[in-house]
């Protein structure tokens, strides 16, 4: 391009294009313990080299139906890929998807935190056949109610109308009890604070680890309960 515009004579169009700097930034970062993790900011406001785990969880026995460990330090773009790792469990593990009395598939209500909010991860899991109930904000515990979402508002602006209806809220008050449990036994009931591994790979296979023992633990406390039923 360079050789036609000086044949041509013709002027590149706007700004012209800053020469490679090789030498980095004074304040670039480089994890020297394990490349393939980035700087994430914990509770605690600081900053460490983390994997972001997910989990989806069943709303019965707190049963983990699929998990994963991400390099991303946010949620935003990690509802699709635990979605279709959720589906995909079910179908290996021949559950059917719930049906109503016509024999009809029926959405899978699922809830989410703000941190998974974006207009992506509502179509993406709409389109998947899920019947999603994400938080576009933090949570009130006496806020106001709405009706029915319009369809004339953006899809943010629906999902924040429809968490607000009774229905919605009293669904989505039910994550409280099914998903993050999960997080709090796992942390302080057996311990798991941080990865002991390195690499993306390896903390998956730690994570996976932790959740089938999580999974043992639920099926022996549930499964007599259950098989009795």
């Amino acid at each position: 391009m360079d050789a036609e515009r000086q044949r041509t004579g013709k002027k590149r169009r706007g700004k012209t294009p800053q020469p490679v700097e090789e030498t980095p930034d004074d304040k670039a970062q480089s994890n020297c313990t394990d490349p393939e993790l980035h700087s994430m900011r914990t509770n605690n406001k600081g900053w460490e080299s983390c994997g972001n785990a997910q989990a989806s969880v069943d709303g019965a026995c707190q049963i983990i139906v699929a998990c994963d460990v991400t390099d991303a330090s946010n949620d935003q773009q990690q509802a699709t890929p635990i979605a279709q790792a959720t589906l995909a469990n079910l179908a290996q593990a021949g559950i059917e998807r719930p049906k109503d009395e016509g024999g009809i598939i029926q959405a899978i209500p699922v809830t989410l935190d703000n941190g998974y909010d974006s207009e992506a991860s509502v179509e993406a899991l709409e389109t998947l056949g899920f019947d999603p109930y994400i938080a576009t904000a933090r949570q009130r515990h006496h806020g106001p109610e709405a009706d029915a979402p319009a369809t004339s508002l953006t899809v943010q602006e629906r999902m924040a109308a429809k968490v607000r209806t009774p229905a919605g809220k009293a669904l989505y008050a039910r994550r409280k009890v099914i998903v993050e449990p999960v997080f709090g036994q796992s942390k302080e009931a057996r311990g798991f604070r941080r990865f002991l591994l390195r690499g993306l790979a390896n903390i998956l296979g730690e994570w996976r680890l932790v959740c089938l023992t999580h999974n043992l633990l639920k099926i022996w406390r549930y499964g007599g309960v259950l098989g009795t039923a």
